[in-house]
């Protein structure tokens, strides 16, 4: 079971009462980086050439037209990192996104508490894990005078959470 509070979780489980059950479930630590919403709406400008030249009369330019398809598309951006807690490490964190991703299937994502807590079913349409070269910090052990810098794994995800026809 995990507890929604400020952090934003990735899930295959079970979202009731503030409360993650069931499957497998992510913590991203977001930060100042926050949850960004993108709208997209494929519009098409097609261009018809002319027939006759501007010597014969014609026009120069072509006729622009633009084709609106009306289908809005909604995507949640997700920029963060993984970081260690409970025990589970950030590459088995990095491995447990790796699975949600290869499984293909709905997600729910929620971040927030209270009145502010936003929850939206969804499929991951796009994922990068950046791991840096550092050291592997596991267990909360800090080793004295180490300069070595600490493995740091940055994520970016895109959840699409909705195709709609405008009109």
């Amino acid at each position: 079971m995990v507890t929604v509070n400020d952090n934003f979780f990735i899930t295959t489980g079970t979202l009731s009462g503030g409360e993650i059950t069931g499957g497998t479930t992510v913590k991203v630590n977001i930060g100042e980086n926050g949850v960004e919403f993108n709208y997209d709406n494929p519009v098409v400008e097609l261009k018809i050439p002319t027939l006759d030249p501007p010597a014969k009369g014609g026009s120069e330019e072509p006729t622009t037209m633009i084709a609106n398809f009306l289908m809005l598309k909604k995507v949640i951006t997700v920029n963060g990192w993984l970081s260690e807690e409970s025990g589970t490490t950030p590459i088995t964190k990095r491995n447990n996104l790796d699975t949600i991703m290869n499984d293909g299937g709905i997600v729910t994502v929620v971040w927030g508490t209270g009145s502010n807590e936003q929850t939206f079913d969804g499929a991951i349409i796009k994922m990068s894990i950046k791991e840096s070269v550092g050291e592997v910090i596991e267990g909360g052990d800090v080793m004295i005078n180490n300069t070595a810098p600490f493995k740091n794994f940055n994520v970016q995800i895109q959840i699409l959470v909705g195709s709609e026809l405008l009109g």
